[in-house]
């Protein structure tokens, strides 16, 4: 055990040693050492506060320290990071500090064409949600071999037009579920995911909430069950549909409509008397119920209802007073 306190020991000086020599960056090639592994973790927390080419230490760096993952990730995610930093950090040991790189849009063009072969795919994913990653870095994450990467950047609400169109003919199912719930999904693509022969895809998109009446509409005919359900559940379901599905004999269809808090007030006063419990209970849960129907439903036959009426955030203080008065006798 001595012998190992002593090894351990001498490691930890010969360390600070290294650690407390000074640095100059002028004629140095930063990017070339960052590909050396055993000199990052010094390098990486000396570079902040360079000026005219000569490092500064900074506080938590001065007794030979290495830089906790908060204090790097605090800084490199600063608004006024300076490329220099960007560049350094980049070749951190920790995928979470190059990802934050990755994801920052005041990061250098060259540095995020780095961190675009970079083989943790977590960090290329990060490329994917960053405004300012250039169309061929975004085409080439596009035929990325890791499903993850892919799905990414379909949900990126910044990925192009011209990406997702290569995107909707990705072969696998996910990479078009994914790109079909993204909001920012032009018209000529959410049609064509909507024909989409897998059912996944086309509930993801009537699941969409910037999808358009017209889709939306032709979605509600689909073959499949729960690509209709999904489209009545949608917040920008046109209202004629609710007013004809809160008609519809089957009470699985009249929930999805007491749920959606987009119907219209005519369809929810008709629904707060539905003979099925569900539907009753998706009013109180979804719909914006009034103090009168919520003292009309106090009442209910059903206790998971009147449970529902108590517990509603407008709900009027002798409704809660009668209720908690019921609880307590029993």
């Amino acid at each position: 055990m001595n012998a190992l306190a002593n090894s351990a020991q001498r490691g930890s000086n010969q360390y600070k040693q290294r650690a407390s020599k000074p640095l100059n960056l002028a004629g140095t090639d930063l990017v070339g050492q960052l590909e050396k592994p055993n000199v990052v973790a010094r390098r990486c927390g000396e570079v902040w506060g360079t000026r005219c080419g000569t490092l500064v230490r900074p506080p938590w760096w001065a007794h030979g320290q290495h830089p906790s993952y908060t204090s790097r990730r605090r800084k490199v995610t600063a608004p006024d990071c300076p490329p220099a930093i960007m560049e350094c950090w980049s070749g951190d040991l920790h995928p979470g500090i190059r990802g934050a790189v990755a994801s920052s849009p005041s990061c250098p063009p060259a540095t995020l064409e780095r961190l675009s072969h970079d083989d943790n795919y977590l960090v290329r994913c990060a490329l994917t949600t960053n405004p300012a990653s250039p169309d061929a870095i975004l085409r080439q994450l596009a035929q990325d071999k890791v499903l993850g990467v892919r799905c990414a950047l379909a949900r990126s609400a910044t990925c192009p037009h011209n990406i997702m169109e290569q995107l909707s003919g990705d072969r696998d199912i996910s990479v078009r579920e994914a790109l079909a719930a993204n909001q920012s999904c032009p018209h000529s693509i959410m049609e064509q995911l909507s024909g989409d022969r897998e059912t996944t895809v086309r509930a993801a998109m009537a699941a969409n909430q910037s999808c358009p009446p017209d889709i939306l509409e032709d979605l509600n005919v689909d073959s499949d069950y729960i690509v209709g359900i999904t489209v009545i559940r949608n917040p920008s379901c046109p209202a004629h549909i609710l007013e004809q599905k809160g008609r519809d004999p089957d009470w699985v269809v009249r929930t999805a409509v007491a749920s959606n808090p987009s119907s219209p007030p005519n369809v929810v006063s008709q629904l707060t008397t539905d003979p099925s419990w569900q539907v009753r209970l998706g009013i109180v849960e979804h719909a914006p119920c009034t103090p009168e129907m919520l003292t009309s439903m106090a009442q209910d036959e059903a206790i998971a209802v009147r449970k529902a009426v108590y517990n509603h955030p407008t709900c009027p203080r002798h409704i809660r007073a009668m209720w908690q008065l019921a609880h307590n006798q029993h």
